[in-house]
């Protein structure tokens, strides 16, 4: 029996198998919009794809050198303001992918002054978290949040 988390959304999979044809994805970089009108894209190049979503479905079709690829893109594209949101969107997925949660974390405690000023942060620590699942996950990720930065204040 197929649940939600087992299906593949259309963009996605439209990525993954232009990936495998022919050895790109629509992940922009921000900023990148310029270059649209100099170089236009393919008439059958996918839509942009969510790049969590990718790497969990390369990582479910074992293409690891796209899910290698993801997870850059999603390290390269953390910024103060989206990283606490990328931690704490309650996502329940995001608990079964361990090298995405450890870029997201030492991301957050390299650049700690930065993102504690964000509303997004503020919001994480303001949130209410419950006994589901992503609330649990998402409490153990600040709790270890808070542990890496006492000890890094102490040490």
């Amino acid at each position: 029996m197929n649940t939600p988390e087992d299906d593949v959304d259309f963009v996605t999979m439209h990525n993954i198998l232009y990936y495998i044809y022919v050895g790109c994805v629509n992940l922009p970089f921000p900023g990148s919009e310029r270059w649209k009108n100099k170089f236009p894209e393919p008439a059958d190049f996918p839509s942009e794809a969510d790049a969590f979503q990718l790497y969990k479905s390369s990582k479910k079709f074992l293409v690891s050198d796209l899910s290698d690829h993801c997870l850059r893109y999603l390290k390269l594209s953390l910024t103060p303001c989206n990283v606490s949101e990328r931690l704490f969107n309650g996502d329940n997925d995001l608990q079964y992918h361990d090298e995405v949660v450890e870029a997201y974390i030492e991301y957050l405690l390299s650049n700690y002054d930065k993102v504690k000023v964000t509303d997004t942060w503020k919001e994480s620590l303001r949130r209410e978290y419950g006994d589901d699942e992503g609330s649990k996950f998402g409490w153990s990720v600040l709790c270890q949040v808070t542990e890496n930065l006492v000890r890094k204040k102490d040490g």
